[in-house]
């Protein structure tokens, strides 16, 4: 017996492709997509801000810290007690030094240097403590 072969009935204006709903719905996925990337920019952009702040009052408590490291032990500027660089030059920023004698032993100086942005009221602040001993110790 010969196979038989049915033929399905071809449609002259049968058209692939998507309906209006179809486009629709994916336009507002998209949309939505989008509009929740472009709230988050800026928010980025703010902690890079940020991070920059924090980045600078770094770099200025370190410089600052080998400026008081390079002073001579007895220097009126590492005298016992809280110091503020009212010539700090640095705008935004405010430059202070804490100094205990003796700490944490005879001939010792320890010295934290704390850089602070706007007043110290935001989170970009830095602190940095060393040492400072009398030479020959």
């Amino acid at each position: 017996m010969a196979p038989s072969h049915t033929k399905k009935p071809v449609r002259k204006n049968a058209q692939g492709g998507f309906t209006v709903l179809e486009v629709a719905v994916a336009m507002v996925v998209v949309a939505i997509g989008l509009l929740s990337l472009a709230s988050v920019i800026p928010l980025m952009k703010a902690d890079v801000v940020k991070s920059d702040q924090r980045t600078e009052a770094v770099f200025l408590a370190q410089e600052a810290a080998e400026w008081l490291h390079g002073l001579a032990y007895s220097d009126s500027l590492i005298s016992a007690g809280s110091h503020i660089d009212s010539n700090f030059s640095v705008p935004g920023f405010d430059r202070s030094w804490v100094v205990e004698d003796n700490t944490p032993m005879s001939g010792v100086k320890r010295i934290t240097v704390s850089i602070d942005r706007d007043g110290g009221n935001t989170g970009e602040s830095a602190q940095m403590v060393f040492l400072h001993s009398q030479a020959g110790r």
